[in-house]
């Protein structure tokens, strides 16, 4: 078994990401498995990214300890870097290893790791996240795969339907939606940011002639009258 501390570079944008790996492959072609890495080889796709291998360790212990000291908190600091944690945050997850539940249990490893966490660390994560999570292709490319997924299962849409269904029957949830929903629509920000999307989404309901046929037809056999100048007038404030 090998025990490596590799670096994937981007060779579009030379951005980079620092992991370590154990393997029985030197060219197993591995290039990590943060969220931001993955993320980035999805979008650029994988051809446009190399591995180097920094260190070669004689153990998984002299492995972990090496990330923890390469991936600290300037290093992830850069612009360029793809890691969203430093080293070692990652170990302690189901999957982990003997030998990395053992390091966790050792007050020694966990203090290592709590002097990591800084109050700047975390606003970088949360920025980082949030600037990932609104890029139009990461939005564009989720909503896509969504949309393959469930629209192309119906086993996948009749679990959805069940449990929407169970959720709703409980009186609890109904009222616990209900409570979360007045508290936000008392936020005058949300109300008008939610008001504003309501508007937009009907002005572009209104755009289609199909929709529009059927709406007059619902109005005019219930007698419901249209104030077309209310709904001009929505229309120039959302323009």
């Amino acid at each position: 078994m090998y025990y490596i501390i590799y670096k994937t570079i981007n060779l579009i944008n030379n951005k980079f990401y620092i992991g370590m790996h154990s393997t029985l492959n030197l060219e197993d072609g591995y290039l990590g498995s943060g969220k931001i890495i993955l993320s980035a080889i999805r979008l650029y796709g994988k051809a446009n990214f190399s591995r180097e291998i920094l260190h070669l360790c004689d153990s998984e212990e002299e492995m972990i300890l090496k990330e923890i000291e390469i991936v600290n908190e300037e290093l992830v600091k850069d612009e360029n870097c793809y890691n969203l944690r430093m080293g070692g945050t990652g170990l302690n997850s189901k999957n982990a290893s003997e030998l990395m539940l053992k390091l966790w249990k050792t007050e020694e490893f966990k203090n290592i790791m709590k002097s990591k966490y800084t109050e700047e660390y975390n606003l970088k994560l949360c920025a980082i996240q949030k600037e990932v999570q609104n890029r139009k292709e990461v939005k564009d490319k989720k909503s896509g795969t969504m949309r393959k997924k469930y629209s192309n299962s119906r086993e996948i849409q009749n679990k959805i339907s069940q449990s929407l269904k169970k959720y709703f029957s409980n009186p609890e949830n109904i009222e616990r939606l209900k409570s979360n929903s007045s508290n936000l629509w008392k936020n005058s920000e949300y109300k008008n940011k939610m008001s504003k999307a309501i508007s937009k989404g009907q002005k572009r309901l209104w755009e289609n002639n199909e929709y529009k046929n059927k709406m007059k037809n619902i109005y005019t056999e219930r007698n419901i009258p249209i104030n077309k100048e209310k709904i001009r007038t929505i229309h120039q404030r959302i323009k």
